[in-house]
């Protein structure tokens, strides 16, 4: 039984994994007009599967439904802007 776990959850792993990686691969090479540039510098953010949810929630709130690398582009220009602003008024 115990071989039959492990196995099963090897399959099941290496499937998330390929389906991770498939839809990986397409986000990269997808073509988007209001994208970065890919000229940029490329940054790896980890975030807690709570903040997560919070980015996808805010992604699924805009018109474009932009992907997670470009939510986070447009969070932070968000939050630049509003300390920018705060500076101002302190």
């Amino acid at each position: 039984m115990i071989f039959w776990t492990a196995n099963y959850f090897n399959v099941f792993a290496e499937r998330e994994l390929v389906h991770f990686m498939s839809k990986s691969s397409r986000d990269i090479t997808k073509s988007s007009k209001k994208g970065a540039q890919a000229t940029g510098e490329p940054v790896l953010v980890r975030v807690q599967p709570d903040m997560a949810k919070q980015l996808d929630d805010w992604r699924r709130a805009q018109d474009d439904l932009p992907g997670r690398p470009e939510a986070i582009r447009r969070l932070v220009e968000l939050g630049l802007k509003a300390k920018k602003v705060n500076e101002l008024h302190h």
